[in-house]
């Protein structure tokens, strides 16, 4: 690595919240154990990427911040992030299971339920790389989180026996406040439904600011998270939040479902039985999991 004043991260972004996350996460994390600088570059075409070299290297040159490593989460930033190396070097760091083959990157950072197996240019983690770093931040008991993702592969969606689940948290549980959030996947039918149904019992959010549901996790107590969004299962289990399940029935077993068997068999998810109160004093003061730092350390120790 250069000297550390002149260190660079390149994040190439696609747009995705959940795959951003991950990226910042992992580079977040390699910026506290070392000084070093993150740079977050939008996907464009690959034309566009030789024009602003060109360019650059004409006209710009002693301008041009060549970066350390170059990492991304997802299939659509995978071709940026090569021509992107090839033109200005660094490591190309991916994150999930490429479909690119994985000898033309320098790390793949892959959940070990793709089962992928073990090799050279893999490290394989617990789930996706959520940081954890305000896990030990102290909790207010009275705060509750209900967090909820929409219609997907692995899972049936019904709406209305969603909203059950949802009258039946917040009724059995009288003392806490709580806070609703959906997401891009959430329907709008169900939106309308909670606005109607709950404006006066929880604050609801429809959209939020970037940093928003990191603040939220890192000073609640209490998160359900509906079982379609393993990436938002992960974040709520790393923030150090105790974490229950929504449930929605599975169309048949799948990596997610395994997973999430998984995570239950290991007493770091408990599943919310309809129609019957959660005994929240069970649970201890949350299960950490920072992927992002493991991945960190993985990554400085490797290329160092």
């Amino acid at each position: 690595m250069r000297n550390q004043e002149g260190s660079f991260i390149w994040v190439v972004v696609d747009g995705k919240i959940g795959h951003e996350k991950q990226s910042l996460a992992l580079a977040n994390s390699i910026a506290r154990k070392r000084k070093i600088n993150i740079i977050k570059i939008q996907r464009k075409s690959i034309i566009r990427i030789f024009v602003e070299f060109i360019y650059q290297y004409y006209k710009a040159r002693k301008s041009i911040k060549k970066p350390d490593y170059i990492i991304g989460t997802g299939h659509g930033t995978h071709l940026n992030i090569l021509t992107l190396q090839n033109l200005y070097g660094g490591r190309a760091v991916v994150i999930m299971k490429p479909t690119l083959p994985i000898n033309w990157f320098d790390l793949c950072i892959i959940p070990k339920h793709d089962s992928v197996e073990p090799q050279a240019k893999v490290f394989l983690t617990e789930g996706a790389v959520v940081d954890g770093y305000n896990a030990n931040r102290e909790r207010d008991a009275s705060k509750a989180l209900i967090l909820l993702g929409g219609p997907s592969k692995h899972f049936y969606w019904k709406c209305d026996d969603v909203l059950k689940q949802i009258k039946n948290i917040i009724d059995t549980n009288e003392t806490l406040e709580f806070t609703i959030s959906t997401s891009r996947r959430t329907p709008d039918k169900l939106r309308d439904k909670l606005i109607n149904a709950y404006s006066n019992k929880a604050t609801i959010c429809l959209n939020y600011e970037d940093n928003w549901l990191e603040e939220q996790l890192s000073i609640t107590k209490y998160t359900w998270v509906t079982m379609d969004s393993i990436s938002m299962i992960y974040e709520s289990i790393s923030s150090g939040s105790n974490v229950l399940l929504i449930n929605l029935p599975e169309k048949k077993s799948s990596k997610i479902s395994r997973e999430i068997e998984r995570l239950i068999t290991e007493k770091k998810l408990v599943m919310n039985e309809v129609n019957k109160k959660v005994n929240l004093s069970h649970f201890s003061e949350g299960i950490k999991i920072s992927t992002a730092e493991q991945c960190a350390e993985y990554v400085l120790q490797r290329f160092k």
